[in-house]
C-alpha cells in the first residue's frame, strides 16, 4: 500500500490508505498529545499556524521579539524561545 491517496482508488482502498497516512502522521505521539493538538486547531482551523501549532501564524509573529522568537511554543517550532530563569535576585543595596 502506498503512502498517498489517489482519486482512482476504491472506497475501501482509500480508507486503508487514509488510515495508513494517519498512523504515519501521529507516530510517536500519545492520545493526550493528539487531543491537545486537536483542541488548539479547532479554535481557528482555516488559518495558517506556526510550526508547533500552538498559535496562528499571525499571532506568533505578533508575539515574537526582535529575534523572531516568542514564548508559548514547543521545542521544535521555529518561533520557540526558552524562558530565561535568572535565579535568585540580590537584595537591593542600602544607602
Amino acid at each position: 500500500m502506498s503512502n498517498y491517496i489517489h482519486p482512482a482508488l476504491t472506497p475501501e482502498e482509500m480508507r486503508e490508505a487514509s488510515q495508513a497516512m494517519n498512523r504515519l502522521r501521529w507516530q510517536g505521539t500519545n492520545q493526550r498529545e493528539r487531543s491537545a493538538f486537536a483542541r488548539r486547531i479547532a479554535i481557528d482551523p482555516d488559518k495558517p499556524r506556526c510550526g508547533c501549532g500552538n498559535m496562528t501564524l499571525a499571532r506568533a509573529q505578533a508575539r515574537a521579539d526582535i529575534h523572531g522568537k516568542g514564548l508559548g511554543h514547543e521545542v521544535g517550532c521555529p518561533f520557540y524561545r526558552r524562558r530565561r530563569h535568572l535565579g535568585k535576585r540580590k537584595p537591593p543595596k542600602r544607602k
